[in-house]
């Protein structure tokens, strides 16, 4: 359970992603879809997201994922999706740079 100081889920490059991160929200480009699963890269990072509506998403695609952190064995990781929203023609980044001064800010 998260300090009641801390938001509830964490907005963040796909690198800052911990295993033991709950719900977390980031923006990246869709690398790669299959049935059930995205890759995603942001990058500086890439992460695997499962969803049941993954042939909606196509290569080049920039999506907004809302998910929930699944920790495997080996230290390895995956993100399931709550929500994934269609962020096509977003300045990337623009986004990346609000976001950098955002932590920045709340890090003083």
């Amino acid at each position: 359970m998260n300090d009641r100081n801390e938001p509830a889920i964490k907005e963040c490059f796909i690198d800052e992603i911990e295993p033991t991160d709950e719900r977390v929200l980031f923006i990246g480009r869709v690398v790669n879809s299959s049935t059930n699963t995205l890759l995603i890269d942001d990058g500086r990072g890439k992460i695997v997201v499962v969803t049941s509506n993954a042939l909606k998403y196509n290569p080049g695609d920039i999506v907004r994922v809302f998910g929930t952190v699944i920790a495997e064995k080996s230290e390895s990781f995956y993100v399931n999706a709550e929500i994934i929203q269609n962020f096509n023609g977003l300045n990337v980044s623009l986004y990346q740079e609000l976001l950098i001064l955002k932590k920045n800010i709340t890090m003083k």
